[in-house]
């Protein structure tokens, strides 16, 4: 495996109090560009300025290293990038393709070089399939980056690879540990955490404890009596994945349901016309239901990625966390 360059460097340089970062975006073939935004991810300083060729943008700031997104607006379009910068004055060029906002160079940002290399590296090992040696490449480079945020992002692609493997959960737990909740302020801090902590010690769901809407409109609590497994679909009508996934469950739900393994939708979206005729028009038998304010069960589980599955058996023990329904296919195989 090919060593990082660079990046090290950056988890070395001192904090500076009064940090600031200057983002000077070159982009070209912009003229179907009304404006162009800049913001850190966590939503802190949010920037746009009319479209020109050369855009500055100034953040003030306290963080050597953060993730920004950066787009525009063109008609009712907004293509955007995410991007992870260092403090200090950054040069961006970009261009335009069709409709696409490309960026083609970052100059004076370390981080934003590490980032793309790290992302070309994880990513051949998830297409090699290899989630021992993935597993191991997430936590040595969240060691090395333990005295930035990027720490976090890290954490987040491990939990979806092992949130199955209790054991290594309990091992970024414990790589966490040494930052404390230095990162409280980064917008992942608290997914990540609730996330291990949920999966650490929450075994069972007590399913009658909670209450739902059913299509009709009506509250409705669940019971565990007719399967002898239960997949938890979560998802919400704006998430174009979630709808995705919805056309594999619907291919394949009467087949689980042979061998009594019902699936539920918990959708957290509010009660409307458009919510129930999406069910409705595209022929989705199983059972959904909305959340009523107060205790939902999304909180509970600390379920804040989309689409997301938890498989429960009769008695309610977890069995399984999942992102994809395919992944649940191979488990009852």
């Amino acid at each position: 495996m090919r060593q990082i360059p660079l990046f090290i460097g950056f988890l070395t340089i001192c904090i500076s109090v009064n940090s600031q970062t200057n983002i000077q975006l070159i982009l070209k073939n912009g003229k179907q560009i009304s404006s162009v935004y800049a913001h850190d991810f966590s939503f802190k300083e949010n920037l746009t300025h009319p479209y020109q060729d050369t855009i500055n943008f100034r953040f003030e700031r306290s963080n050597d290293i953060d993730l920004f997104n950066i787009g525009c607006f063109i008609n009712d379009k907004q293509p955007w990038k995410q991007i992870w910068l260092d403090s200090g004055r950054i040069t961006i060029f970009g261009h335009m393709d069709s409709t696409s906002f490309k960026i083609d160079t970052v100059l004076n940002s370390p981080m934003y070089d590490y980032v793309r290399l790290f992302n070309i590296e994880f990513g051949d090992l998830v297409k090699q399939k290899d989630s021992s040696r993935a597993s191991i490449y997430l936590l040595d480079h969240l060691r090395s980056n333990i005295d930035n945020p990027f720490s976090l992002w890290i954490s987040m692609l491990y939990l979806n690879l092992n949130q199955n493997l209790k054991d290594k959960i309990i091992e970024l737990k414990q790589a966490l540990s040494k930052q404390g909740s230095k990162f409280s302020w980064f917008r992942l801090y608290d997914d990540v955490t609730g996330r291990i902590d949920n999966i650490v010690s929450t075994k069972n769901v007590t399913i009658s404890d909670f209450r739902f809407i059913d299509r009709q409109n009506k509250i409705a609590s669940l019971a565990l009596n007719k399967a002898n497994f239960y997949i938890l679909d979560f998802w919400f009508l704006g998430c174009l994945p979630c709808r995705k996934e919805h056309k594999i469950i619907k291919a394949n739900y009467k087949e689980l349901s042979k061998h009594k393994i019902e699936t539920i939708g918990i959708s957290t979206d509010k009660y409307s016309e458009k919510w129930k005729d999406y069910l409705v028009t595209n022929h989705y038998e199983w059972p959904n239901y909305l959340q009523v304010p107060g205790k939902k069960l999304t909180d509970f589980l600390s379920v804040n990625a989309f689409p997301f599955y938890i498989v429960i058996n009769d008695q309610g023990e977890i069995v399984g966390r999942y992102n994809s329904f395919s992944d649940i296919l191979k488990r009852f195989k």
